[in-house]
């Protein structure tokens, strides 16, 4: 290929190629990241919990309704905070009777105590991209401590749309009777809790 034909490729691809992709990440390391206020895009925000039904099979919920903040500083990145609270009511398991029984007062008394709330409390990085964050989880009136496993998917400070944006993956497992939830034939004691969230705050 000659010069000229390298040339005019290059330009040809850099003049296709969508404006917000040329312009969209401008933080080139976490440090580089806008510190303040992330509030969670619950467009782009999954909270599931997953059940052993006795070896048959994995029983699937999930929650609808939630808000999440995560407070950012770049030069002190293990002391920042996150926090969710989750409306118990929003339960959904895809069976109406099973989810009166777990908004009924044996499980998360949804009528009484309705808000589910997660504050993290330490975060210590394990790689790049990898850590485990610390914090209490309340429900069902119980508090107790909780240990999470958090991956950074991807982060960016868009010029072009004008915000700061943190992709994580959330994971753990939990014993659902030490919250108070109560006891279910046939259905296991573990529950693994899956988050996939976005953060996002305007650029100022």
């Amino acid at each position: 290929m000659t010069i000229a034909r390298t040339l005019a490729t290059v330009t040809f691809l850099a003049l296709t190629v969508p404006l917000p992709c040329l312009a969209e990440q401008t933080a080139q390391t976490l440090r580089d990241m806008p510190a303040g206020l992330y509030k969670s895009d619950n467009q782009h925000t999954h909270i599931y919990f997953t059940y052993d039904h006795v070896g048959f099979s994995r029983a699937h919920g999930r929650f609808d309704k939630f808000d999440g903040q995560l407070n950012f500083d770049p030069q002190k990145i293990e002391h920042g905070t996150a926090s969710f609270t989750i409306d118990a009511s929003s339960i959904d398991m895809n069976v109406p009777e099973l989810e009166q029984l777990l908004k009924s007062a044996k499980f998360f008394d949804a009528a009484d105590m309705g808000q589910i709330t997660f504050k993290s409390t330490a975060l210590k990085l394990t790689s790049n991209n990898k850590g485990v964050l610390e914090g209490a989880l309340t429900m069902h009136g119980v508090t107790r401590p909780v240990t999470l496993g958090v991956t950074l998917n991807k982060f960016l400070v868009d010029d072009e749309l004008k915000f700061c944006r943190f992709g994580f993956t959330v994971t753990g497992t939990l014993k659902r009777s030490q919250w108070g939830l109560g006891a279910v034939p046939l259905v296991g004691d573990d529950v693994v809790l899956d988050i996939d969230t976005e953060f996002v705050k305007s650029v100022n």
